[in-house]
């Protein structure tokens, strides 16, 4: 979803309407600003940051033992050798 908006000459913006309805931004919403390769992000602040970050990447470990992927990570390690 796209929106247009134009920079006043005291340098705010009005977020669009339909941007606005599809993210449920608020007045009094807080929002994040980044700075990234040229461009600018703005990033609705979540109430909670653990609530908003649960269960992301939870498929990245799928089908992965823990306790055997820290093992044969642990062997690779080797001992250190006393100078």
């Amino acid at each position: 979803m796209t929106g247009k908006a134009k920079l006043s000459s005291k340098n705010q913006i009005v977020i669009p309407k339909n941007i606005r309805q599809y993210v449920n931004l608020k007045p009094g919403d807080e929002l994040l600003i980044e700075g990234l390769d040229g461009k600018i992000i703005l990033l609705k602040k979540p109430k909670n940051y653990t609530d908003s970050l649960a269960g992301m990447h939870s498929n990245v470990w799928e089908g992965t033992d823990p306790l055997k992927y820290i093992g044969s990570i642990r062997k690779g390690w080797g001992r250190r050798k006393k100078k």
